[in-house]
């Protein structure tokens, strides 16, 4: 089932300008846990507006329990910088990888 987790603020190129050293560490720790799930097959993709007012991780998992799972354990949530809502998600439009 594929899920989508929408976070706010986006860590926008105004928000990232005056973040706190701590805050800077939990985003880097959030960019290495999405990439790891991303390995993993579990993070369809993920992406931010640099100008606007939110993220968004799409997911893969068994059950709306696990995608709960996957964003209330991102750094960022977890640390309650970023706040998150999860909906199930339907991929209308995918662009495959060359070969």
């Amino acid at each position: 089932m594929t899920f989508a987790y929408v976070l706010k603020p986006s860590f926008d190129l105004e928000y990232l300008a005056t973040a706190t050293p701590e805050e800077h560490a939990t985003f880097q720790r959030h960019g290495a846990y999405l990439q790891q799930l991303h390995v993993a097959g579990v993070i369809r993709f993920a992406g931010r507006c640099l100008d606007g007012p939110l993220a968004l991780v799409v997911v893969d998992t068994t059950d709306a329990t696990a995608a709960r799972r996957v964003m209330d354990e991102d750094p960022t949530v977890a640390a309650g910088i970023q706040q998150a809502e999860l909906y199930p998600f339907d991929v209308f439009l995918e662009r495959s990888d060359p070969d």
